[in-house]
């Protein structure tokens, strides 16, 4: 069995809090529940479409360019809730603040792609 390589990020934030589930599951699993609340968002818009819900929204005075805009703010209020409690569970909310500013920097970073491999 081949072991994954630990990036250099994963490294630091073991010596700041050593947890016996890698790090980068963690930042995968986050990743995850962001991504399955932004997904299933998405497919709420289409099956309120489906079933004439968004005809009902334009009976008061609601602009439809507000709709999908307000609809996504909410995903992403989801996906952050998502995985902060992701952390909070896994982590046990026993960081530092350093430390948290180094998740967040991890995440971000594994999200948009630029961890260094």
């Amino acid at each position: 069995m081949t072991e994954r390589p630990t990036a250099p990020y994963a490294v630091r934030l073991a010596a700041l809090h050593p947890h016996p589930l890698p790090v980068a599951d963690v930042l995968d699993r986050a990743g995850l529940a962001g991504l399955a609340s932004t997904v299933s968002a998405g497919g709420r818009v289409s099956q309120e479409r489906h079933a004439g819900w968004t005809r009902e929204l334009r009976l008061p005075p609601l602009r439809p360019l507000s709709y999908a805009p307000t609809k996504s703010v909410v995903a992403l209020v989801l996906g952050m809730l998502a995985a902060t409690l992701v952390f909070a569970v896994v982590l046990r909310g026993v960081l530092t603040p350093v430390a948290w500013t180094v998740v967040l920097a991890a995440l971000v970073r594994r999200h948009y792609g630029r961890a260094e491999r």
